[in-house]
């Protein structure tokens, strides 16, 4: 409004860019810093601050506004693809980039379907083909099959399970246009080739997820031609288009590890899987990066399992044997104290004894890999397990609260 009021420029024009709480913490008005508490406890430049930072900034907005090109040029043009709306180098012209053409005929198509199945705590991912950035900015919703139909899911509070917040995360591909001649493409002189508008998705969800059949919705525009469209939204046309179903199982992958069998009790430490892990493309070795964006637990490293619950009746252990006449169970876990736990953090591209030899030292192939360990608190339990012989393969099954399962065969 203040904008409208000073320089005429309408409220739908105006949008904010940057953080709220970054290295100053919490920005805020004389009166509320007066009002004490929590924010201001943080302030580290007093309580007029806020209202400093706030008439720079119209200060600023109304000089680029009324066309001072001094003011422009501090706005920085040189990464085009990180401000696709006004990549430019002409600051006095500061023209728009018009966005990029999708063949309607493509617009929507999925590129990478999700798997027909998945478990809780897998990652999964989808793509299509949509509009360009400053076209199209996708809503993509999860569905489930309740009682014959496709209905939205949503919270206790009713709120739809989307793409505007941390549930899914969504990514344009930008590796085929980085090269791309933007001022050129601004004045209409070069032609986009064989570029897609590519975008993606993952999904990821944790331990007490409700089984079922699940689909994504995925809705957006495109430019079906670029002189028929501008960067304001004139032109654009609207898709919609739908995933394959997938089924969405309780996890099978709790992890047991850490097994010993000493005087006739049976020890293991136990968890949920650890994050998933991605690799870069950074030469012969692999940097392994967390993937993953739903955390397993507050108090959790990344790499690391995460915790089950110690309280009783929350987990079930059965451990099975020949020999045994009935598997000996028990309902409840207990801490084991602290443990080193050891994880891959880069390795060669495969294993050959000359890319491992080309780092030095003469390691063997199975050991072609950079590990590093973290001290962890885990739980597991210690079980009597009487009247076994050595040689013996034990089968051990965990299952937590939720129904999600693990297993492992142990030889004694």
């Amino acid at each position: 409004e203040e904008a409208q009021d000073r320089y005429g420029i309408p409220k739908d024009n105006v949008f904010f860019i940057g953080y709220s709480q970054d290295h100053h913490f919490y920005l805020m008005t004389g009166d509320d810093w007066v009002q004490g508490g929590y924010s201001p406890s943080m302030d580290i430049w007093g309580w007029k601050e806020g209202d400093y930072y706030s008439d720079k900034s119209m200060e600023l907005l109304g000089k680029v506004a009324q066309g001072d090109d001094q003011a422009r040029e501090k706005v920085d043009h040189s990464k085009p693809w990180l401000k696709p709306l006004f990549a430019t180098e002409k600051y006095a012209k500061h023209v728009p980039v018009p966005p990029t053409a999708t063949d309607p005929s493509r617009a929507g198509k999925i590129i990478k379907q999700p798997p027909e199945s998945m478990e809780r705590l897998d990652l999964i991912s989808f793509s299509w083909e949509g509009g360009f950035t400053n076209a199209d900015w996708p809503i993509i919703d999860l569905q489930v099959f309740d009682n014959s139909a496709w209905k939205d899911v949503v919270n206790k509070a009713g709120r739809k399970y989307n793409d505007d917040g941390d549930r899914i995360v969504v990514d344009y591909d930008w590796s085929q246009w980085k090269s791309f001649d933007w001022a050129a493409w601004e004045n209409g002189e070069v032609d986009q080739g064989d570029r897609k508008n590519l975008w993606s998705a993952r999904f990821e969800e944790l331990m007490d997820f409700p089984t079922g059949r699940y689909r994504f919705r995925i809705r957006g525009k495109y430019c079906p031609k670029t002189d028929q469209c501008d960067a304001w939204g004139n032109g654009l046309k609207d898709y919609e288009t739908f995933t394959r179903e997938f089924e969405l199982k309780k996890t099978t992958k709790l992890k047991i590890w850490d097994v010993s069998y000493e005087s006739g009790n049976l020890k293991a430490r136990v968890g949920y899987p650890s994050g998933h892990l991605a690799t870069d493309n950074g030469g012969l070795s692999k940097s392994l990066s967390m993937k993953s964006y739903r955390f397993r637990g507050l108090h959790i490293h990344p790499f690391a399992p995460g915790e089950l619950s110690t309280e009783k009746g929350d987990v079930s252990i059965e451990v099975s044997a020949p020999g045994l006449p009935q598997p000996v169970t028990s309902d409840q876990l207990q801490s084991m104290g602290k443990f080193n736990y050891e994880f891959v953090e880069w390795r060669r591209d495969d294993y050959s004894e000359k890319q491992c030899s080309e780092k030095g030292g003469t390691w063997s192939a199975p050991y072609c890999e950079g590990r590093s360990t973290v001290k962890i608190d885990t739980v597991g339990f210690s079980i009597p397990v009487q009247g076994l012989a050595a040689g013996t393969t034990v089968t051990i099954k965990v299952t937590d609260k939720f129904g999600n399962t693990g297993s492992l065969d142990y030889k004694l």
